[in-house]
């Protein structure tokens, strides 16, 4: 990744742009907010573009993250996960459609997050039953951490978020 001017996420402070949940060890303390344990696999940067996040092992209160959803939702954005279901709109297109299917792309400017720059919102679904902090969850984690409500046939392909960095 270095050959191509790619920089390794190196904070070890949980935050959902730069980490992708893993395993949850669940704290005895339901208010504690998440925190970093160890590293799966590293993430890397290029500039403000978020190329790929750090799998990580956090610790967690329940009112943050629940162990079984936060491990066992479907994620989305991704092609395979061999712990989870994955779901990835280059799904079942075909052998080119893995190449036709664009990026998610989430930058880091100015003191801002950006998920998912490029959604087009489309006409509200009169079906969805997922409240604005519900999809907020599902944008930021790129699955669900604490929602139990079923999660493999969601949309948040359209769906955008910015939040100020901490």
């Amino acid at each position: 990744m270095a050959a191509f001017e790619m920089q390794p996420i190196v904070d070890m402070r949980f935050h959902p742009f730069f980490h992708e949940v893993v395993i949850v060890e669940q704290d005895a303390d339901d208010d504690a907010p998440p925190r970093w344990l160890a590293e799966a696999w590293p993430g890397h940067t290029l500039g403000p573009l978020l190329f790929a996040r750090a799998g990580v092992h956090v610790a967690a209160g329940r009112r943050h993250m629940i162990k079984e959803v936060a491990e066992g939702s479907t994620l989305y954005w991704a092609y395979a996960r061999n712990n989870r279901p994955a779901q990835d709109l280059s799904h079942g297109w075909g052998g080119n459609s893995q190449w036709r299917t664009r990026f998610r792309r989430d930058y880091a400017i100015a003191g801002e997050f950006f998920y998912n720059v490029d959604a087009t919102p489309g006409p509200p679904d009169p079906e969805d039953d997922l409240t604005a902090d519900e999809w907020r969850e599902l944008v930021r984690h790129r699955c669900f951490v604490r929602c139990a409500k079923p999660h493999g046939d969601r949309f948040p392909y359209d769906r955008s978020h910015r939040e100020p960095r901490p």
